[in-house]
């Protein structure tokens, strides 16, 4: 999983090698969100559309939903509707969503991060 969220990273958020800052943060909290608020309200919290926030944390909902599906075509355009239609069917589906976090945050590890801040809407 790990060799894919490089490549993801690299694909999504690299520009010159380099990726925002404000990446480690979003991944370092996700994890907590989902502890303190459950997957279904920490991915509807990540991928709302209307927060002034930087788009690049909805763009990690999408990293993260890439990494589960393992390369397979995707019928849900986003994390949170992927959960919201699987959360009965895959009793491993949080542990999965966690694992893929994980691998996104040590993979950023490869990379430098870019003080300035990208991707506003």
């Amino acid at each position: 999983m790990m060799d894919r969220a490089v490549d993801i990273i690299s694909e999504k958020f690299s520009e010159q090698g380099k990726i925002p800052k404000e990446m480690e943060g979003y991944i370092a909290s996700f994890g907590m969100s989902i502890r303190q608020s459950g997957l279904l309200t920490a991915t509807a919290f990540y991928e709302n559309k209307n927060s002034e926030k930087k788009k690049n944390r909805s763009n990690l909902m999408l990293a993260i939903l890439d990494l589960i599906k393992d390369g397979q075509e995707n019928e849900e355009d986003s994390l949170f509707e992927y959960v919201r239609k699987n959360k009965d069917k895959d009793l491993l589906l949080k542990e999965k969503i966690m694992d893929a976090a994980t691998a996104l945050k040590m993979a950023m590890r490869v990379f430098e991060f870019n003080e300035e801040s990208m991707g506003e809407e």
